[in-house]
């Protein structure tokens, strides 16, 4: 016993441990890709105009935006780093409900480990370190979850059915990656109600009201989006609703329509893009647990642990000993994880960050069937060496790979060059964002009132303080559609536009493939007659119209 309480401190020192030095790692300026395109260029666009108003050149300003609205706060008061912290905080708080759960169903050293493993996965890790917003979905969707599961416990309360619908609202205000858990959850409710009393029509009551309560608190996103695009989840389902929105964005490198054609099929794109063959099409769904590879989308994007297969997989060996009410839960977490996986599996290219919800299921059950073989181990005829050899052995490997990845996550974002002060804000954004010095150039040395061009720079649009559009379509049909390049300056003239910013290898490689040689002919006399260049590095370059 004693030695069980020490353990426990221990690994409570391990976890606080753990948190500030997830805490360190958010102490250093947004750079990440899906930040600098929406999660805080939007924001920064209402706090700019102190208004919340349709942005029709961004599709990212019609999605869900409980928590982009929350990063508002800190950034109207200029700072983008607690927006991190924000997020970091509901991978905390969806540890500790991991923590209730578990030290319901096994005990307070099993509960702390699965809290702590949870905290310290790669792809939790990562996004604990980003402005994204998936974790404020892993958090509200498992939150849905543990209170369905107090519904069932305290025999069918309406209040935790309600709360379980509140909390899924949110999982859907937070992003649309929400439809799927709420698909899931109200599909699989009945599954928690005893087999004798399925036939009362209650059952077919429970589901309803657990999804209406989640339609009404998601009700507001959907209402602003029918008033601006007559479409209520815009820009899904646009083939059962007339938009009135005109959504122009430039298109990135890797968009799949414009180098393959529209609608090519995700498993067709995997076979010409990455040679993969059948056997690993068919295999994802078990290769994202052990092949996940972050920034490369062929390898999911993302980390995960091999653990989340392996001990669920070992559940099955254990559940016949186990209490019934506990096979219950962890059933039905399985069949919300299989189901969520396969769904994104089937309607997406894969991305570890598209099947994350499924985490804290995962986590749960493998500490529950982790708990089940210590259980079993004590009452095997075995030398006690032997079964404490045994049990440390399952219980170290899942973090060994975690500590491996926390401690790279040091060695790549180098937080404490820029806490120290060696490295100021501009040259730690810029060994990150190669273009950040240009657009710190145009901010400083332009007009309040300017507008830019920005041409294949990923819609990363956050730090610019002026106007900016991302329009490599509308660049590309003025050269298309002049007589000679001063009728191109006096197009984008028209359009308000003083400036441009580009990157080299995109722009010369959509030249190469996309513009006849009197295109070219004309966009070099463009160039040489018609801009100046302000500022340029390897990648980018940036120019003002004459």
């Amino acid at each position: 016993m004693q030695r069980s309480k020490l353990f426990f401190r221990f690994l409570l020192l391990i976890l606080v441990l753990f948190s500030v030095g997830t805490f360190i790692l958010c102490l250093t300026p947004p750079v990440s890709r899906d930040a600098l395109t929406h999660h805080l260029y939007v924001p920064k666009l209402y706090i700019n105009n102190l208004s919340f108003f349709e942005i029709p050149y961004i599709a990212f300003s019609y999605y869900p935006q409980l928590i982009d609205l929350l990063y508002c706060i800190p950034l109207y008061f200029k700072n983008d780093i607690i927006p991190k912290i924000i997020h970091f905080s509901f991978s905390i708080i969806t540890s500790v409900f991991i923590y209730k759960y578990l030290k319901q169903k096994s005990d307070k050293l099993f509960a702390l480990a699965g809290a702590l493993f949870f905290l310290s996965i790669p792809v939790i890790l990562k996004l604990s370190i980003t402005v994204y917003v998936d974790l404020g979905l892993v958090c509200f969707n498992f939150i849905s979850v543990y209170y369905l599961f107090k519904w069932k416990d305290y025999r069918f309360k309406w209040k935790y059915l309600i709360i379980a619908g509140v909390f899924t609202g949110l999982t859907l205000s937070v992003k649309y990656n929400g439809l799927i858990s709420l698909l899931i959850l109200t599909l699989t409710l009945p599954f928690l109600v005893p087999v004798n009393k399925r036939k009362n029509i209650k059952t077919f009551f429970y589901p309803f009201l657990f999804a209406l309560t989640a339609v009404i608190v998601f009700s507001p996103w959907a209402i602003k989006n029918y008033i601006w695009t007559e479409n209520p989840m815009y820009p899904l389902f646009g083939s059962y609703f007339t938009s009135q929105a005109e959504v122009t964005e430039d298109i990135t490198p890797l968009d799949k329509d414009f180098y393959f054609g529209k609608g090519t099929n995700h498993f067709v794109l995997r076979k010409i893009v990455y040679n993969e063959t059948l056997f690993e099409t068919l295999t994802i769904p078990l290769r994202i647990f052990f092949q996940g590879e972050d920034d490369n989308p062929k390898y999911f994007d993302g980390k995960l642990n091999v653990f989340l297969l392996i001990f669920p997989f070992l559940y099955f060996f254990f559940r016949r000993n186990m209490d019934k009410n506990i096979v219950k839960d962890i059933d039905f977490l399985l069949i919300f994880s299989v189901l969520t996986i396969l769904i994104v599996y089937f309607k997406n290219d894969m991305r570890i960050r598209y099947i994350v919800p499924v985490v804290p299921p995962l986590t749960i059950i493998s500490f529950v069937t982790l708990y089940e073989i210590k259980k079993f181990l004590h009452k095997k005829k075995i030398k006690n060496y032997i079964k404490v050899l045994l049990l440390a052995g399952l219980f170290v490997s899942p973090f060994i790979s975690n500590v491996s990845y926390f401690i790279d996550q040091f060695k790549s974002v180098k937080p404490f060059d820029y806490i120290s002060g060696s490295v100021s804000r501009s040259d730690y954004i810029s060994r990150f964002r190669p273009e950040y010095k240009l657009i710190e150039y145009l901010n400083n040395n332009s007009k309040n009132d300017s507008k830019v061009l920005a041409l294949f720079l990923g819609r990363r649009g956050y730090y610019f303080d002026r106007d900016v559009r991302f329009r490599r379509d509308i660049f590309f049909y003025f050269i298309e559609s002049s007589k000679n390049s001063s009728e191109v300056l006096e197009k984008l003239k028209n359009h308000k536009f003083d400036y441009i910013i580009l990157r080299y290898d995109l722009f010369n490689n959509a030249v190469n493939n996309d513009l006849t040689e009197s295109n070219k002919v004309l966009l070099m006399s463009f160039f040489d007659n018609c801009v100046t260049l302000l500022k340029k590095n390897k990648m980018y370059g940036s120019y003002k119209l004459k």
